[in-house]
């Protein structure tokens, strides 16, 4: 698989979206197989919602995945994650790529969710997804 990621952060501040998208287009039609973008709540520099993002480009594209580059899982509830997750699969038509991580330094991070953090093994948390977006249809 060949992607492009398109940064979630625009250092020289949001591009015009008009371009941006463009861009997502042209990515589609020069026949990469992928799009990545990236997810923080707060930068340096302007970033837009990850899962708006990669919806938008969703709805102007029919062949090329979409994907996070990296979800950062210790910010956000999983609940409401699983139900984006799953509504960004089903509106892009089963293209949607959701790539996990908890970040830099996750353990400082990790109460700003509210939740407590259980160590899991790696295996066990692939098992764990499908299950967790299955059921919050």
């Amino acid at each position: 698989m060949i992607g492009v990621s398109l940064s979630g952060s625009f250092p020289q501040g949001v591009p015009a979206i008009a371009a941006m998208m463009d861009n997502v287009r042209r990515i589609e039609r020069l026949g990469f197989d992928a799009i990545w973008s990236g997810d923080h709540i707060i930068m340096h520099s302007p970033i837009m919602d990850v899962m708006t993002v990669l919806a938008s480009f969703a709805a102007i594209t029919e062949r090329v995945k979409i994907g996070t580059a990296v979800y950062l899982m210790p910010l956000r509830h999983p609940v409401a994650t699983a139900k984006q997750v799953a509504s960004l699969d089903l509106l892009s038509g089963g293209r949607f790529i959701f790539g996990v991580g908890v970040g830099g330094r996750s353990s400082n991070r990790i109460p700003l969710s509210g939740l407590v953090a259980v160590p899991m093994p790696r295996s066990d948390v692939r098992r764990a997804m499908p299950v967790a977006g299955s059921a919050t249809w």
